[in-house]
């Protein structure tokens, strides 16, 4: 089985990911973790030019911090059960 778990650090998506991590086994399962990074403005600029995103840093370095931590935590519970 293949899941994609999108999260936000919300206590909805903390709830998520522990029924993963208590219910799935992980033998055959794939669980794949996600945090969207949203622009800060709608309309493109000459800023935003692909490889040139320095307002949106701070977003991808705490978007990563969340999943890892999320990832660590669920395989911790995983373990423990």
């Amino acid at each position: 089985m293949k899941i994609l778990l999108a999260i936000d650090g919300s206590k909805c998506s903390d709830a998520a990911a522990q029924s993963i991590a208590e219910q799935l086994r992980p033998q055959g399962n794939e669980v794949k973790v996600l945090s969207v990074v949203e622009p800060i403005s709608t309309a493109p600029t000459p800023q935003m030019s692909p490889g040139c995103y320095p307002e949106l840093e701070g977003q991808k370095r705490e978007a990563k911090a969340l999943v890892e931590q999320t990832t660590k935590t669920s395989s911790t519970r995983r373990r423990l059960k």
